[in-house]
């Protein structure tokens, strides 16, 4: 099944109000939504990015927004081994919903867990980092475990336009922040959350889990179950190979295929390791797709992952989740691991490529801005 996508958002959503290119008390720039009346000087292509900018702020925690205080607004709570990132808000109400069942624990119900909160970023998708493909890049010579504990992960840097490139050292500041609350607090490694190239970079990571084991609790429409005789591939089942005079219609079968691409029947892995696996775990397991849309908000085909992700600028939902590891008897094997977990991703600005693949595209390429803050600036302020 499909993941449903994002609202789309359109420079129609921006306020009418008319702005100006700010500077924040840290030094940092603050960008704000540009006039968009008649005979304005701020491009169409700056004013969608400005958009999409807005967008994430007002829908979620943007941590490139100078108005967000990560320290003020938000904190860890322990549930059992992990530790989640929510709002001081969602915390709150839970002790007080925690208070109320501890005094009557007869009538009263246990409280649900506070939510996660949604974090937001826009970053470039760093081209030599990038395994967020239909088998993760599993490689069962170098990763601990079988395929079916795979995942989808790549590094993200700073994004290639200008709108988001200036917010990329307030992002980083505020994830660095956020590691720094929720650390165990003895000192050990910090692991997980970004990855040190060998270009100096410090990148952060983002993942998502591909599958998930079928339990009792799952219905079909989660997780569509094979039958036992279904080894047989698609086309077989529509009577083709059987000699049946049913032939599917060519737009039907196109169609059929391009959904089985998110379903364990039409997942495209490649490796020669991981299809192996894969067979095993069939009836087993569902594919949890990776919540990838394009620009314009239609979902990513599997098979394009890479085509469509890898390069491009994308604004990115995540939840932060903190494990502390190890035990404090055996010190070396301590850590604290966080983790930047996917909740979507949608393309901003399409890798080159494609990008400038069209002639209506070329054309907007000319109204794209460099990147105002220099890679030995960013090592300075990082």
């Amino acid at each position: 099944m499909a993941p449903s996508s994002p609202a789309p958002s359109t420079a129609s959503s921006m306020p009418s109000t008319p702005q100006s290119l700010l500077a924040s008390s840290d030094g940092l720039s603050v960008l704000q939504t540009p006039p968009s009346t008649p005979g304005s000087t701020v491009s169409y292509w700056k004013e969608k990015m400005l958009a999409y900018r807005t967008k994430l702020i007002n829908n979620s925690v943007y941590l490139g927004d100078a108005a967000v205080d990560v320290e003020k607004q938000l904190c860890w709570i322990r549930l059992k081994k992990k530790s989640i990132l929510c709002t001081v808000e969602a915390l709150a109400t839970y002790d007080a919903e925690r208070a109320a069942y501890n005094e009557d624990i007869t009538n009263v119900d246990p409280p649900s867990a506070p939510e996660p909160v949604t974090l937001s970023a826009v970053w470039c998708i760093d081209e030599e980092y990038f395994f967020m493909t239909a088998d993760g890049n599993w490689n069962p010579k170098k990763d601990f475990g079988g395929f079916e504990t795979s995942k989808a992960t790549c590094l993200m840097a700073q994004a290639n336009e200008a709108v988001f490139a200036a917010d990329y050292v307030r992002i980083v500041r505020n994830i660095r922040k956020l590691i720094e609350m929720g650390c165990s607090g003895d000192g050990r490694p910090v692991k997980g959350i970004f990855s040190d190239t060998p270009d100096n970079r410090s990148l952060m990571k983002v993942r998502h889990v591909l599958f998930h084991e079928i339990t009792e609790d799952d219905d079909g429409e989660i997780a569509p179950k094979l039958s036992d005789d279904s080894d047989v591939d698609s086309d077989e089942a529509y009577g083709k190979s059987s000699g049946s005079a049913k032939v599917e219609d060519p737009k039907k079968k196109q169609q059929r295929l391009r959904e089985e691409e998110f379903t364990m029947v039409g997942w495209p892995v490649r490796r020669k390791e991981a299809k192996q696996q894969f067979k095993n775990m069939k009836g087993r397991y569902y594919v949890s797709p990776i919540p990838a849309f394009k620009m314009w908000g239609d979902g990513i085909r599997p098979s394009t992952y890479e085509a469509s992700l890898k390069g491009a600028d994308v604004g990115v939902h995540f939840n932060l989740l903190h494990w502390p590891i190890g035990d404090v008897k055996y010190p070396k094997g301590l850590s604290d691991t966080f983790v930047g977990d996917l909740v979507n991703m949608r393309v901003y600005v399409p890798p080159k490529e494609v990008f400038s693949s069209s002639p209506a595209k070329r054309d907007w390429q000319k109204d794209r801005f460099t990147p105002d803050v220099s890679p030995s600036k960013l090592r300075r302020l990082l």
